[in-house]
């Protein structure tokens, strides 16, 4: 009974701490908008962004990560008295939400690099980030 406890026990903690986990993604550009690099990571609810791009290292820290679902859409999709649909508008199912961040990243000279990034639950992030004079880099995860 003791080895059945202990088994439960360590099942508990790993699955609490992967849910604590940090999601980190490695940014990489579409060569033709320009070479950028970087890292997004959110550990412990502290969002913070770094990307090379121009010559340039930008970062930024502690900006808001939003999370959003179409309700109707999935409505409409699924059925208003479906199993799915339920599990989706209860928060169980959490495969629909949408996350995404608009940081302002900064140089150490100054410069500002505007970013807008959109992805899901455990997929790729993808986005645009546009410098202060106009110039545009595609950016995703790789």
């Amino acid at each position: 009974m003791n080895t059945w406890m202990n088994l439960a026990t360590a099942c508990l903690a790993s699955v609490a701490l992967y849910g604590c986990a940090a999601h980190t993604y490695q940014l990489i550009s579409d060569e033709e908008s320009g070479k950028a690099v970087g890292l997004f990571a959110r550990d412990g609810g502290e969002p913070r962004i770094s990307l090379e791009f121009g010559g340039k290292k930008f970062a930024a820290s502690g900006f808001a990560v939003t999370r959003s679902q179409n309700l109707s859409e999935l409505r409409r999709q699924y059925g208003s008295y479906s199993k799915h649909y339920a599990n989706v508008f209860s928060g169980l199912d959490s495969r629909h939400y949408v996350y995404s961040a608009n940081p302002e990243l900064r140089s150490d000279d100054g410069q500002r690099l505007r970013c807008v990034f959109a992805w899901r639950l455990a997929k790729a992030l993808a986005g645009t980030c546009t410098t202060s004079d106009g110039k545009q880099v595609e950016i995703r995860s790789g």
